[in-house]
């Protein structure tokens, strides 16, 4: 019986891939199965932890920018990124509480683990009242939500300190900050709102909507400084403000 050369061939690189499909001869490699070998990627691992209280964050986003590939915090703040490809990387950490952080030129060679730890996270919400006339509550009311309260008095107002590179941008969007009311139903027309960089002012308007207060129309890009007044009227027997928190919604990324 006559084998064609053609037959012969298709045998023989078959053959030859059942024998080395698996391996790379050339380094010494090994695939994982998903077409990778160990020399073409690295491992990323970190700790993400509070900013103040140092205490680990669970529940932490962590992603490799530009790829559709992230890990997210458990066990106190731990995470690992595997299969990172070769080069060099930006890495950024979200928390719908804390402030979205980028690391940059984290760069991997073949097969080493870059460890990343203790990367701090800021909370998004407002904690110190740098000013204030007719309020009360001032010291540790703010921060998350927790019905602990700053009262502003009708004709008062607090100036409340976002803090040095924690300031409120202009995303050009609907709300860049939100005000927590402990009453959900105040008439937020009584209240006012405005921003400046400076704890004295100039302070410039800014105007509510349906998801909070936008930055947008006052001049300014970013802004540290908030100033809440509370105007009721002339009317006796007003009720006090009350403000659980204020979350910043949008911030640049540092």
């Amino acid at each position: 019986m006559k084998i064609s050369k053609k037959i012969l061939a298709i045998t023989a690189v078959m053959a030859w891939f059942l024998m080395t499909g698996s391996t790379n001869e050339c380094n010494g490699n090994f695939s994982d199965g998903d077409g990778y070998y160990d020399g073409d990627y690295g491992v990323i691992t970190g700790l993400v932890k509070e900013s103040d209280l140092k205490t680990g964050i669970d529940g932490a986003e962590v992603s490799l920018v530009g790829y559709y590939q992230y890990a997210t915090t458990h066990d106190g703040g731990q995470f690992i990124l595997e299969k990172v490809p070769l080069g060099e990387h930006i890495i950024r950490i979200k928390h719908e509480d804390y402030m979205t952080k980028e690391i940059t030129n984290v760069r991997i060679s073949g097969g080493e683990t870059i460890p990343l730890n203790n990367i701090y996270l800021k909370d998004i919400y407002v904690d110190n009242v740098s000013a204030y006339e007719k309020a009360s509550n001032i010291s540790y009311v703010l921060g998350k939500p927790d019905n602990r309260c700053l009262s502003i008095e009708n004709g008062g107002y607090a100036v409340l300190d976002l803090g040095s590179s924690e300031e409120a941008a202009d995303g050009y969007t609907f709300a860049d900050f939100y005000v927590g009311f402990k009453d959900a139903s105040i008439d937020t027309a009584n209240v006012l709102i405005s921003v400046s960089n400076y704890e004295t002012g100039p302070f410039q308007r800014c105007e509510w909507n349906s998801e909070g207060v936008s930055l947008t129309g006052t001049g300014l890009s970013k802004a540290q400084y908030i100033k809440i007044e509370y105007s009721a009227g002339e009317a006796e027997g007003v009720t006090p403000v009350e403000i659980d928190y204020i979350r910043v919604l949008n911030y640049e990324i540092y």
